[in-house]
């Protein structure tokens, strides 16, 4: 199972005794880059997936010299 380094509510990335965990936090990169893939021109976000939700929002919208706001919730649970 899989742990990306942030807080699991409902205590899933724990596993048992017969789990194994995969600790993404390390991969925690944010890019804003254009998708040239469509042509477009739109922004697309490529955000590793140990990334925490704090980290998106603020690169996302240094990266994009303010001009971009992500809303991040959270789920109590």
């Amino acid at each position: 199972m899989a742990r990306s380094g942030g807080h699991s509510y409902l205590k899933l990335s724990f596993g048992d005794s017969y789990s194994l965990v995969v600790d993404l936090h390390g991969m925690s990169s944010v890019k804003l880059v254009v998708d040239s893939a469509r042509g477009t021109g739109e922004m697309v976000a490529r955000i590793g997936a140990g990334t925490r939700s704090g980290k998106i929002q603020y690169k996302i919208w240094d990266q994009s010299k303010g001009e971009l706001i992500i809303q991040i919730g959270r789920a109590h649970v």
